[in-house]
C-alpha cells in the first residue's frame, strides 16, 4: 500500500518537475532573475533608487522585457 502511494507520488511529480526545468531553461525566465538580481544590486547599493519615480520609470519599461 504505501509503495504504490508513493509511486503514484512520484508519478505525480515527474511532470512538474519537468515543467520547471523546461521553464528554468526559458530565455525570459533567465531575464527576469538577471532582472531581479539588477534590482537588488542598485536597490543595496543606492537608497534612492527605489523612489516612487522611479519605480514607475522601471514599470514603464518593463513590458519590453
Amino acid at each position: 500500500m504505501v509503495q504504490a502511494v508513493m509511486t503514484i507520488a512520484a508519478e505525480d511529480d515527474a511532470p512538474r518537475a519537468k515543467g520547471r526545468s523546461s521553464l528554468m531553461r526559458s530565455p525570459q525566465f533567465s531575464s527576469f532573475i538577471i532582472l531581479l538580481v539588477l534590482l537588488a544590486v542598485f536597490a543595496v547599493a543606492d537608497a534612492n533608487f527605489l523612489s516612487p519615480l522611479n519605480i514607475s520609470n522601471m514599470m514603464a519599461f518593463l513590458p519590453e522585457l
